[in-house]
């Protein structure tokens, strides 16, 4: 309170030993002494053993089970239901609780009656009541003081969940000694402070230019990216007795048979150390499980909140207080994560790759979550109305891509080993896709969940352990095959469900791609997914083409799978380039693809796989380049004549006519995102594809950046829901109705408007009126004859067939007039990717130039580049979106944190290619450069804080933990190397050898520093 002289300032931070600290702060800025009274505290502060289901749901039920309870001996306050919630004739002890405790070098009291807030702002009293039943309980604290000029005063308020009752007493014995209880406090928020540092800087999250909210801005995108993905703390250092704990979950067999061995190796290894263990026992399953261990820790599930089955948890230590190496993701979230961290741990690729491949199904899709243990899926509950199955692909062929091309970037000859070697897995997943027949039938619903097969799962896994998720030989153990056959069937299963000409068919139950589109789910083709596959497709066949490999062994269902589909897509090319010439062959080519893609699922969850025969490299890459051309095909198509391509299409298949036609949804940022990292684009092409989207309806001039789809002007709503009368005339069922005043399907307003009725949410729920009409003589025949009228007409007042979801009508996070910042970051690191294409391609400078100056100027329109005013938060902080009537909303909830690492060690030039390390910063600014000297400091291997004194026309990050220090130059570009056993090596070049390389991607620390010197003329200016 600024009138009266007084500041008060607080901080909530984490302590290592006593959960979360606020520490409040009261400062006398008025010349005279102030008697301070003061009520402080937290309101309504929920008791453990509440789920979150139970709060949102049955709140009030809850109450009536709280007690709180604070001890005035030992200063705690404990809040914890009386006895479980539950329905069963048993009893429900609850024997956890939460727990707040406050501290202050003076007299106090203390209150946990909501009562005593409004108490003390009508007479300054406190009844103190230290037992509230039956309702929520508040933790206050009163405080009065005497506060001289320029004095402050400050105290603490602690909380911490989920405590037992031994926990409790130790904690009570700690607030005894009051003498030593802050010292502690203070001590305990900086061990815990100092951790997460370490974290961030294992992450190389800290950097030191000239632009100083730039090192911000890296630092706070690497610690929303572990804090989602995790991080190794300890560089590639393991635990033998975490990975048998590990092992046992896993799979008991295989730890039985093991232990023994694996209990006789040092108790910290490295992870690639790991893997070879179990490379030379040759045991599949044990080398497969070698590369899915992943030491990752501080990673925690990450989605949407409004999701009953999304709980954030960061799970660090286990029920002893131990180190916890734990994570769990949704698919689409961890991959991301991992990319970015996988830079800074590049041994981890290998881990990372397999993690995902091992994940995915015989069919060519994905579990839903991912998790140390290994995959969970949504299980099907017809009682519960959020629980809904599908397979959610999205992300799921870049993601792999880029895991892959940074594997082969980093070690070229390990993908070529992996295929050879039968080491991965097929999860089983109880989800059954119906027949070609029934998906045409009805696409939005086109999975079955098999009931048995998931409770024989379960009794496997009680017997195996979590391998009982995958698909098993008849003997019981896991099937294996090489990676070759795992993206072939990744390949397969979007190549059967192509639209030609219109994109990747969305039948699956769940989004292809944005979430925010979710209801294109059937009816919807995805050419955002077509333009990933053309980038896939082409990385895949350069791999096979420099492989010394002649045939791969591969499973048989899946090479009658390959035959039968290149025959059809071969067949087709056979009539040219443009071989669409109409609906009907469309439908025709849909129905090939479908139906052998059918025949294969039916095979594979009848009988699984029979065994497996060799396959000719060359076969494979004739296939693989039959595909590339059809992938062409569509992506021509898929150009509109401003230039733009499209995202999403909209597809109608008719039965009767047997046609399928195609239709554009509108103009979509993700389009052109996916389109500029296909690799399809000239250079030309890209230029001006952006030059066209900072003149499009996609470019939002107050924030300097691009929507995810041109604003959306709203109905107002008695505009809404009008059948116009000359569809009313074609139909003689609603004719007849509304002369009979017979309002089940239609009713007439006050002004002669004709409108459905109000209950009817979509076409389903009209379907099911009709049905039920059919029962009624009167109207029999004219609903049989007409009810596919009266749908077209449903259909021409609601348009549902372009209806996107979330993206068409709602206002924030991805919605209408909304930027989704994570697009925006994708755009950058496709712009950016085009840059460095262009000059390996030894493009024109001036058209490299102009890349770059694009490349800048999306630059300028995210966080980092704004006032806070103009960002409407803090500019180093990233958020998830900025609707168009506020600032950013959400911090760190983004996608964003991935694309902005990967494009900042872009700008550095810090490059990885053919195994080696390469510095080529031209998209660096000189501006980033100190002018003035300053202390860097940074985390090195061993996880101690070092301090660098970088001096004026330099700048430093790290990379695997090791210092780069950038030095301006007249001279060309050379590096000199520091070594640990203080030898140097200088190198006339931009880059180390494959030997010099590996020591940093080992974080060995053989090398101990790296000093670049630039040429002043290779900067971007």
């Amino acid at each position: 309170n600024q009138s009266l002289g007084l500041t008060f300032l607080y901080k909530w931070q984490s302590s290592a030993k006593y959960g979360f600290v606020r520490k409040s702060r009261l400062i006398n800025n008025s010349k005279k002494m102030l008697n301070i009274e003061l009520v402080d505290g937290l309101r309504n502060i929920m008791p453990a053993n509440i789920e979150l289901r139970t709060q949102q749901e049955m709140s009030n039920l809850a109450n009536a089970y709280k007690v709180s309870e604070y001890m005035p001996d030992s200063n705690c306050a404990l809040f914890f239901l009386n006895a479980l919630l539950m329905d069963r004739p048993e009893p429900g002890e609850s024997l956890y609780t939460n727990l707040i405790w406050s501290y202050y070098n003076g007299e106090k009291i203390i209150s946990l009656s909501e009562k005593d807030i409004d108490r003390f702002n009508n007479s300054g009293t406190l009844n103190g009541v230290h037992l509230i039943k039956g309702k929520p309980g508040c933790f206050l604290t009163k405080i009065e003081e005497n506060l001289e000029p320029e004095d402050e005063m400050y105290w603490y308020t602690v909380a911490d969940v989920y405590k037992t009752q031994s926990e409790i007493t130790h904690i009570i014995s700690d607030l005894r000694d009051t003498s030593k209880i802050e010292l502690r406090l203070e001590e305990s928020i900086g061990e815990n402070h100092l951790l997460l540092q370490s974290a961030v800087g294992s992450a190389d999250g800290y950097q030191c230019t000239n632009e100083t909210i730039i090192d911000f801005h890296h630092t706070a995108n690497s610690m929303f990216n572990l804090l989602r993905g995790g991080v190794l703390l300890k560089n590639y250092d393991l635990s033998i007795e975490d990975f048998l704990k590990f092992l046992k979950n896993r799979n008991k067999p295989i730890f039985e048979q093991y232990f023994e061995a694996i209990h006789a190796l040092p108790n910290n290894i490295g992870l690639r150390d790991l893997i070879d263990f179990g490379d030379q026992t040759k045991d599949p399953s044990l080398r497969r499980l070698c590369r899915e261990y992943l030491p990752l820790t501080l990673g925690r599930r990450h989605g949407d909140p409004s999701r009953p089955w999304n709980r954030f948890e960061i799970r660090t230590r286990d029920e002893h207080g131990n180190q916890l190496f734990y994570y769990e993701g949704n698919w689409r979230d961890i991959f991301q994560n991992w990319e970015a961290l996988g830079y800074s741990y590049p041994l981890a690729w290998e881990s990372m790759a397999a993690k995902f491949l091992n994940a995915t199904t015989m069919d060519g899709y994905n579990p839903y979550r991912i998790a140390s243990d290994g995959i969970d899926w949504e299980v099907s509950d017809p009682e519960d109305p959020w629980s809904f199955i599908g397979y959610w692909n999205d992300h799921q062929i870049i993601y792999l891509l880029k895991l892959l091309e940074h594997l082969h970037n980093h070690d070229p000859s390990r993908i070529e080993r992996l295929f050879q070697d039968s080491i991965f897995s097929y999860a089983n997943i109880p989800y059954r896709i119906r027949s070609f027949d029934d998906i045409v039938a009805n696409p939005k619903e086109t999975i079955d969940f098999d009931f048995k097969e998931n409770a024989d799962i379960e009794a496997i896994i009680a017997k195996l352990g979590f391998d009982g998720k995958l698909v098993l030989n008849k003997n019981g153990t896991v099937y294996h095959v090489n990676l070759g056959e795992k993206i072939l069937v990744l390949i397969l299963a979007k190549i059967c469900n192509l639209i030609p000409g219109g994109g990747i068919w969305l039948n699956t139950q769940r989004p292809e791609w944005n979430d925010a589109n979710n209801a294109l789910v059937g009816y919807g083709a995805s050419m955002v997914t077509v333009y990933y596959m053309k980038r896939f497709l082409s990385f895949f066949n350069s791999v096979l083409q420099e492989t010394n490999l002649e045939n791969i062994a591969v499973s048989t269902e899946v090479i009658t799978w390959i035959h039968s589909v290149n025959n059809i897509i071969s067949d087709w090319q056979d009539k040219g380039n443009t071989h669409i010439t109409s609906n009907q062959e469309r439908m025709e080519n849909i129905f090939q693809l479908g139906t052998a893609f059918s025949e294969y699922r039916t095979k594979v969850y009848e009988k699984g796989f029979s065994g497996q025969k060799e396959m000719a490299i060359e076969t494979i890459c004739g296939f693989i380049n039959t595909i590339i051309n059809e992938m062409d095909n569509t992506i021509q198509l898929s150009e509109d004549s401003n230039g733009f391509y499209h995202a999403y299409n909209t597809i109608n298949l008719d039965l009767k006519s047997k046609s399928a036609d195609v239709k554009h949804l509108p103009l979509m940022l993700e389009g052109q995102v996916a389109a500029l990292s296909s690799g399809q684009l000239d250079v030309d092409n890209v230029i001006a594809l952006l030059e066209s989207l900072f003149d499009s309806k996609l470019y939002r001039a107050d924030q300097r950046s691009f929507i995810l789809y041109p604003v959306k002007d709203t109905t107002p709503f008695l505009q809404k829901n009008i059948i116009q009368p000359q569809s009313i005339s074609k139909s003689k069922l609603l004719t007849t109705m509304l002369q009979k005043k017979d309002f089940n399907l239609i009713e007439q307003d006050a002004d002669g408007q004709i409108r459905f009725r109000p209950h009817f949410r979509n076409a389903f729920d009209l379907q099911t009126t009709l049905d039920q009409l059919k029962n009624n003589e009167d109207y029999r025949n004219l609903v049989e004859q007409e009810q596919g009228l009266v749908l077209e007409i449903f259909e021409e007042v609601f348009d549902h067939r372009n209806y996107t979801g979330r993206a068409g009508t709602m206002f924030s996070y991805e919605g209408i007039g909304s930027i989704y910042w994570h697009m925006v970051s994708k755009l950058l690191l496709a712009v950016q990717e085009n840059y460095f294409r262009a000059v390996r391609m030894n493009e024109p400078l001036e058209k490299v130039k102009k890349l770059g100056q694009l490349y800048y100027d999306i630059r300028s329109g995210l966080s980092a580049a704004k006032t806070p005013q103009e960002y409407g938060a803090f500019p180093f902080d990233p958020y998830s979106h900025t609707p168009a009537h506020s600032g950013a909303q959400q911090p760190g909830m983004t996608g964003q944190v991935k694309e902005e690492i990967l494009t900042r060690f872009g700008e550095l030039g810090c490059l990885v290619v053919q195994g080696s390390v390469k510095f080529e910063p031209r998209l660096l600014k000189r501006n980033e450069f100190l002018t003035t000297k300053r202390v860097y400091e940074y985390y090195d291997v061993f996880q101690q804080k070092q301090l660098l004194t970088i001096q004026k026309g330099q700048l430093a990050y790290t990379f695997c933990q090791v210092p780069v220090i950038y030095t301006l130059s007249d001279t060309e570009s050379r590096i000199i190397l520091d070594c640990n056993d203080g030898s140097r090596v200088e190198l006339e070049s931009n880059r180390l050898d494959e030997k010099q390389s590996s020591y940093i991607f080992n974080r060995d620390n053989r090398i101990t520093q790296i000093n670049v010197f630039i040429h002043t003329k290779s900067l971007f200016d």
